[in-house]
């Protein structure tokens, strides 16, 4: 078979990995594993294009075959469309650095594409076969949109180890934020002047109540920590020395960062059917 019309092939049955249809899954993974010898089990890894880029998709698709040549012992399969590139990953020798190498190598080959703002990935978990890709690349979906609204995880980030906004991500589609969240955080959450409060409430929630290790997240003294903690409590009604508060606060708060929020922002209007 020429080596075009191979390559053809190859990415029209890959893009069939992601259908809706089992069975059109299922016939393109047995057909890709005798075409390229890539079976077993795999690991979904996504990437955003930088925007303004006026290269092709093909483009995209070669800066991402380059990126799998740097991992020379692994053979990947690329896809890219509607503007998310993926690559498919064997897993058989690798792991969890070898990933992170090759979705830094992925990133940096597609920044060459378009300079106004840095490229992100994300990845799914490991899932046994070819014929169960879809799984782990919509988990990466998942993570990538964690990624690019929060500013939580840097560059990139793994399923594995989005915590609460594996559960997070799945209700922000359902509803607008402001309808979810209790009416006692929705004011102080908007509020300008509450800032320096919320950005505090939420470290000291992040770091489990651990008074030590907030302060020195924040890099405040003891005493400005505490007066703040009382500020929320004035302020918003809500005792966080109570376990259900600080799980529906710190839940409420994730949310809305989820949504694009950040503290002194409106919460009113995030929400539903964001991308």
């Amino acid at each position: 078979m020429p080596q075009d019309t191979r390559l053809v092939w190859e990415q029209s049955l890959t893009e069939d990995l992601f259908l809706p249809e089992p069975g059109i899954r299922e016939t393109a993974a047995r057909s890709l594993a005798s075409l390229t010898g890539v079976d077993g089990p795999v690991q979904c890894v996504v990437f955003t294009l930088p925007t303004g880029a006026e290269e092709t998709e093909r483009d995209a698709y070669r800066a991402l075959r380059r990126a799998a040549a740097t991992q020379s012992h692994v053979r990947c399969l690329a896809l890219v469309a509607e503007g998310i590139g993926t690559l498919v990953v064997p897993v058989a020798g690798t792991g969890v650095r070898a990933i992170e190498t090759l979705s830094r190598s992925g990133r940096k080959e597609l920044q060459t594409l378009g300079r106004d703002h840095a490229a992100l990935s994300a990845a799914g978990d490991v899932v046994p076969d070819l014929g169960q890709a879809h799984a782990s690349r919509q988990q990466a979906l998942a993570a990538l949109r964690v990624v690019r609204r929060t500013g939580e995880f840097g560059a990139h980030a793994q399923w594995a180890d989005l915590g609460a906004y594996r559960l997070l991500v799945h209700i922000d589609t359902l509803a607008a934020v402001e309808e979810l969240l209790p009416d006692e955080l929705v004011e102080i959450m908007s509020s300008p002047a509450a800032v320096d409060i919320l950005e505090t409430v939420e470290v000291y929630l992040d770091y489990a109540g651990d008074v030590q290790a907030s302060v020195r997240a924040l890099n405040v003294h003891r005493t400005s920590l505490y007066y703040r903690l009382k500020r929320f409590t004035e302020v918003s009604g809500l005792d966080l020395r109570d376990g259900q508060v600080r799980l529906t606060v710190h839940a409420a708060i994730k949310l809305a960062r989820l949504s694009g929020w950040r503290p002194g922002q409106a919460v009113a209007g995030l929400g539903a059917d964001r991308t």
